[in-house]
């Protein structure tokens, strides 16, 4: 079997081939295998990018790959994958070489915030956004994933050699017919410089960054030389309409719905001044403006009687709770419930009541009327019991009627 594949691989044949890779993968990892790959593979394979027709080989980043599965605890992944790429090569004829990661020695690295070593070319592969738009192949036992555009032009404005030219070209291209992007030295160059920054810029000589801006200015002008494919899947753009500054505009009425049996009155143009329409290139403008719009539309008359409505009845009051007498938390007992209210319960206040004062022994003492509303403590004689005094703010807070029987005097005993 040669080192260097010699047998050109298109599109048809190349994913031929990656799915007998893919099955291999599957019976040695038991899972989907994840590769980044860059070069001539990703413009052989992407759909949007079907200019090139064939390639040699697939570069795939070999690191990263090692790295992901020591993290899962698998330390011979890299041994894995290479027995299952020679085997592959075996069956279909192919070169050592059809799928390499001899490029990896050259690919930038980056720390973290932490000081650590990683890989900003897969990073950046791995992100949805980029795992979305960039998916190249995927099968049960293999996924391929392109490394991002900016990468891939930072990559290919290295070498530019070959096909690189023609590919920064294709890319730029994609990029102008998705993004409406006109491209000039400029606006490349600050693209690469924000999302590529690990390519070490900066640390370019004079002499180096005149000749990546030349490759550069050739690139954009091979974008304007591209044949037009159209096999091309290409984005659809959606349709802004173009703002027009008028001073007013004309709204013509639509025929209204009218009972059965009347005629059909033709409609009436009716004319909105707006005024100058300058400030819809503004949210708020534009906000502003839909609300006149709206209020115009809603303020159009038309011949159809008005249909009366009635007025809305006045909505029931809920009734007000009427307050009841309040008791001390003193007492020995509560009166009754059929003559006892709350604020929460809309009763007739009960009428007061009054109880029978127990006879008296002595002669010296007049008799008190049984219905005495509130009793005069008697004069005790020296020999009594002492009897209780309630304070007089109990006193007061007592309803009518009622009379603590608690404090009444105790009958005296007779000798």
């Amino acid at each position: 079997m040669p080192e260097q594949n010699a047998v050109l691989l298109d599109e048809r044949r190349m994913r031929k081939v990656l799915t007998y890779l893919s099955v291999r993968l599957f019976e040695r990892f038991r899972t989907v295998v994840r590769l980044v790959i860059h070069g001539g593979a990703v413009m052989v394979l992407h759909r949007e990018l079907s200019r090139k027709r064939n390639t040699r080989d697939v570069d795939y980043i070999h690191r990263a790959f090692v790295a992901e599965w020591a993290q899962r605890g698998v330390r011979d992944a890299g041994d894995r994958l290479t027995a299952c790429i020679a085997e592959t090569a075996r069956a279909f004829g192919l070169g050592d070489d059809w799928m390499n990661s001899h490029a990896d020695i050259a690919l930038p690295m980056a720390r973290d915030a932490y000081g650590n070593l990683t890989d900003p070319i897969y990073n950046d592969a791995v992100k949805p956004t980029n795992v979305r738009m960039n998916t190249v192949f995927e099968s049960p036992g293999l996924v391929l994933i392109g490394v991002s555009w900016s990468w891939a032009v930072a990559l290919k404005l290295v070498r530019y050699c070959k096909d690189d030219p023609d590919d920064i070209a294709a890319i730029l291209s994609l990029g102008t017919t998705m993004r409406g992007c006109q491209w000039t030295v400029q606006l490349l160059e600050g693209w690469l410089l924000n999302l590529c920054s690990p390519m070490g810029y900066s640390h370019y000589p004079p002499q180096e960054i005149n000749k990546t801006r030349a490759r550069m200015r050739d690139a954009i002008l091979r974008t304007s030389s591209l044949p037009w494919d159209p096999n091309v899947a290409r984005a659809p753009q959606p349709s802004k309409p173009a703002l027009t500054l008028v001073p007013y505009w004309t709204v013509q009425q639509q025929p209204t719905a009218r009972a059965v049996g009347q005629a059909q009155q033709p409609a009436r143009p009716v004319t909105v001044h707006g005024g100058d329409l300058e400030h819809q290139r503004q949210p708020k403008g534009r906000l502003l403006a839909a609300r006149t719009r709206t209020r115009s539309f809603s303020a159009i008359t038309t011949s159809a009687p008005a249909v009366p409505t009635a007025p809305m009845p006045p909505l029931p009051r809920p009734p007000m709770p009427v307050a009841g007498p309040l008791y001390p938390s003193n007492y020995a007992s509560r009166p009754p419930r059929s003559h006892h209210t709350s604020a929460s319960v809309s009763a007739a206040i009960a009428p007061p009541t009054s109880m029978p004062l127990p006879p008296s022994t002595t002669s010296s003492q007049p008799r008190k009327s049984s219905f005495a509303p509130v009793p005069t403590p008697p004069q005790q004689a020296s020999f009594a019991r002492p009897q209780r005094q309630p304070p007089a703010h109990i006193l007061n807070s007592l309803p009518l009627g009622f009379i603590p029987t608690h404090w009444m005097p105790y009958p005296q005993r007779a000798h």
